[in-house]
């Protein structure tokens, strides 16, 4: 029994390993070097969130090829063969009795045979309703094609920022390491120098203790840098893991300024889900349309031609041709409810878009506030390196020479430290804040994904 349930649970365990296979299979492979146009191209593969904006815009043009069919002319086929009884007072018809005789035709007739089959043709002449309803689902296709765009737009930018955050870990990785290669160096020439009687044993504690600190450092860098691989990873929607590295380490996209009018306008004409957004507005505003044009009579036509008789061989052609006019008089409040409904729904409609335009306006002017700034940090960060570099050559000549001891060099190093982190982070807003301002602008996929 135990052999058995073992049995069970090996197999068990095989299948659910298998079907983890299975699924794993399906996320792409991360190159062993990726750019970060690889790393957008391969998250739109087959990102969820895009494919749920597919379904979407695909229910939609769907729901609109519905509303467009009534409009359409209308055929259809129909054929029955019947044995059937008819009761002549039921539809009317009754001879007068004769006294002492009665009525010389019957109540019931049949049974009989009957055989029908027609093609039928209907068509909307006139439907005011109908065609306003049909211009509003054209434009909550338009809508939910920009929704669509809206959902590249947005994983474009989740996929640079979480590029960028690994960027700006793997850089500060690299700092470190060249950090603690420069302090192992001032530890060596410490102790040599010890060692000849030349420094103190205080000179070569402090070394010591600069390079464990950086040591301590480059290890919280290595785990950061894992973690920042692995969300990527997951963003992009590949297999997880880490063994990559990143190929764009510069991380500069010459992103032209803009002015501020500019780069507003740009949004606007840009944004897809502004475009949205308006078509809903358009939408709505054709809902409204088609609520009160409800009161307006209608006009169709009907025609019918086919054959009609006892048998399948015993028939004649028959026909029908038929106009209908329906003129709405009263139809118990439905049209004003309607109506009222239609119009709150446009009122939410246009308060969103104008909410929108507000919002939009605020990520242009904060983008490109941002991105001045941190044009500007780099600028002051490549400078402080400059500085930082030359102090930290005077500090070591010092020490070498036997002016001075190594706390100098020891605090030239933190210096120049600080400033290497500090143009890392400038980097990495500059980066940041120009992704952003692409996004704002809605030109995301389309600067980062060529």
């Amino acid at each position: 029994m135990r052999n058995r349930g073992s049995s069970s649970f090996v197999v068990a365990c095989a299948w659910f390993a298998g079907i983890s296979a299975l699924a794993g299979a399906e996320r792409p492979e991360i190159p062993a070097r990726l750019t970060l146009e690889q790393a957008v191209s391969i998250a739109f593969t087959q990102n969820s969130d895009l494919r749920r904006a597919d379904a979407r815009a695909a229910g939609t043009a769907a729901e609109r090829d519905r509303v467009r069919a009534p409009l359409l002319p209308q055929v259809s086929i129909s054929a029955f063969d019947a044995l059937q009884t008819v009761n002549l007072r039921a539809r009317g018809i009754q001879a007068p009795e004769i006294p002492g005789v009665g009525s010389f035709l019957p109540v019931r007739v049949g049974p009989f045979s009957q055989v029908d089959a027609r093609a039928l043709v209907t068509q909307e002449l006139f439907n005011v309703p109908l065609r306003h309803r049909h211009r509003a689902a054209n434009a909550r296709v338009e809508s939910a094609e920009a929704e669509r765009v809206n959902a590249r737009e947005a994983l474009a930018l989740q996929v640079v920022a979480a590029y960028v955050e690994a960027q700006r870990s793997q850089a500060m990785e690299a700092t470190l390491r060249k950090q603690l290669s420069l302090a192992r160096q001032l530890h060596t020439i410490t102790t040599d120098r010890f060692q000849q009687g030349i420094a103190s044993s205080l000179e070569t504690k402090r070394a010591l203790q600069q390079a464990n600190n950086l040591q301590q450092s480059l290890f919280e860098a290595e785990s950061g840098l894992t973690a920042a691989k692995l969300q990527l990873a997951n963003v992009m929607q590949a297999k997880i893991g880490s063994g990559f590295e990143l190929a764009d380490m510069a991380g500069f996209y010459n992103t032209a300024m803009m002015s501020e009018p500019e780069a507003l306008a740009a949004a606007l004409q840009g944004r897809p889900e502004y475009r949205a957004a308006q078509a809903q507005v358009r939408a709505a505003e054709l809902e409204l349309r088609a609520a009160r044009s409800r009161r307006l009579p209608t006009l169709s036509f009907a025609a019918d031609y086919g054959q009609s008789g006892r048998a399948p061989f015993q028939n004649l052609n028959t026909y029908r041709l038929q106009g209908s006019l329906n003129i709405p008089l009263y139809l118990g409040g439905d049209i004003s409810a309607e109506t009222r409904q239609q119009h709150s729904r446009l009122d939410e409609a246009q308060a969103f878009l104008e909410d929108l335009e507000a919002q939009i306006e605020t990520d242009v002017l904060t983008a490109l506030s941002g991105v001045a700034s941190a044009r500007r940090q780099v600028e002051v960060a490549d400078e402080t390196i400059r500085l930082a570099g030359e102090e930290l050559d005077l500090s070591t000549a010092r020490f070498t020479s036997g002016v001075t001891d190594n706390t100098e060099v020891v605090n030239a190093q933190d210096r120049l430290a600080r400033a290497e982190e500090n143009r890392i982070r400038a980097l990495f807003n500059l980066n940041l804040h120009r992704a952003k301002l692409q996004r704002a602008t809605g030109m995301a996929e389309k600067a980062y994904r060529p």
